[in-house]
């Protein structure tokens, strides 16, 4: 076991290897832009940062220019479920894990994996700790709530129940923990280094939608707005994600026939901030969300948000956007922001300062460094007994 702080970050989605491999393939989540941050952040502060990849035939470097070690595990694309995972997948893994050589495991997402992490980590005497995407994270075990194969439900339990340590985004997410786990999860807020600012290529009438192509996103219903809407100009950003395909291409087909209506497909996470730029306001229609790296854009660059969900209650109780139930408050929203610019401009400062506050890589780094680090325990070898004890 390494004696400095060090930490494992597994993720073998298609989306993580884009941040750091060439021939990659061309998606962006959430979820592993937010590993992206935070991996740099600690390496920043001195912790031995090592990556697990998924093997999707990409040219992986040993590690980033930063010194983080990238170690490519099994192909994920290459099995059809759990038990052809467990045939021909475990044995890479195991041995991706086993090279990382690290006291602390983290996992941020729910999956077949979690289960997994957590068994490994229990074997090896290291710590698993697992932070939530989003409310049906958390609700795993439940048939109704949960996002899994029925397969996979039961390592996931198994993997939130015997985490080291469970980290909560939001409020809700604190209390889903107490009320379906029986423990405390403290809360690690996004990252989010910038850009912020206000731009000068803002336009009053565009409305930008960026997400991955996924149903629980629900992009039929930003075109469905964007037919109620017709004075104003829609551009919708995100590329297929995972396997529906097919419902890119119907977005896409349905998009490009509509005069209001801009579809730009995937874009490159260091383009996408050119789209915040243009837009008067970020539209979300998920059905779900955890916290959205978009709204954390958005408000950023001084946008407010107009969504069916409300993280936090910031749209509600801070009043940085609106949040509606149907798709006919969220069309008066829209109209109403669209033609107010004055508006935006109070909403989007008073945003953007709380995001700075609030989500500025110093604010949250601070805590969930404490939080790893007390989780390490004795594995943290190089700490001092001073730092041992300002930690407790």
């Amino acid at each position: 076991m390494a004696a400095e702080p060090s930490i494992c970050f597994v993720n073998t989605g298609p989306a993580m290897p884009g941040f750091f491999a060439a021939g990659a393939p061309a998606q962006v989540g959430g979820v592993e832009l937010q590993l992206y941050h935070i991996s740099r952040e600690l390496q920043a502060r001195d912790w031995a940062v090592s990556f697990v990849l998924g093997d999707y035939g990409q040219q992986t470097p040993a590690c980033t220019p930063e010194g983080i070690r990238l170690i490519v595990g099994h192909a994920p694309h290459a099995h059809d479920g759990l038990r052809s995972f467990l045939r021909q997948g475990l044995r890479p893994l195991w041995r991706a894990l086993d090279a990382a050589d690290s006291a602390i495991y983290f996992q941020h997402g729910v999956g077949a994996l979690t289960g997994l992490l957590a068994f490994y980590a229990r074997r090896r005497g290291a710590q698993f700790a697992f932070a939530a995407a989003c409310n049906a994270d958390l609700l795993c075990r439940l048939p109704g709530a949960s996002r899994l194969p029925r397969s996979q439900r039961w390592t996931a339990a198994y993997g939130l129940r015997h985490a080291d340590l469970l980290l909560a985004q939001s409020e809700e997410q604190q209390e889903i923990v107490a009320t379906h786990w029986g423990r405390l999860a403290p809360l690690m807020r996004n990252v989010w280094p910038g850009p912020y600012g206000v731009a000068d290529e803002e336009q009053d009438q565009v409305v930008l939608w960026v997400g991955g192509m996924r149903p629980v996103k629900r992009p039929e219903l930003a075109l469905e707005l964007a037919q109620r809407l017709p004075e104003l100009q829609f551009t919708i950003v995100g590329g297929p994600s995972g396997r529906h395909d097919e419902l890119f291409a119907r977005i896409k087909a349905q998009g490009e026939a509509m005069s209001n209506v801009r579809i730009e497909g995937f874009v490159p996470f260091g383009e996408v901030d050119r789209h915040f730029r243009e837009a008067a306001v970020l539209l979300n229609t998920s059905a779900v969300e955890g916290f959205p790296n978009a709204f954390l854009h958005a408000w950023g660059r001084h946008k407010p948000v107009v969504s069916m969900v409300d993280p936090n209650h910031l749209l509600r109780e801070r009043e940085f956007g609106r949040c509606g139930p149907n798709l006919e408050e969220l069309a008066a929203a829209l109209r109403e922001l669209c033609a107010d610019r004055a508006q935006r401009r109070r909403i989007g400062a008073a945003a953007a300062e709380y995001v700075q506050q609030h989500h500025a890589p110093s604010a949250v780094m601070a805590a969930l460094e404490t939080e790893l680090l007390r989780l390490g325990g004795s594995a943290r070898g190089s700490l001092t007994a001073e730092q041992s004890t300002h930690d407790e």
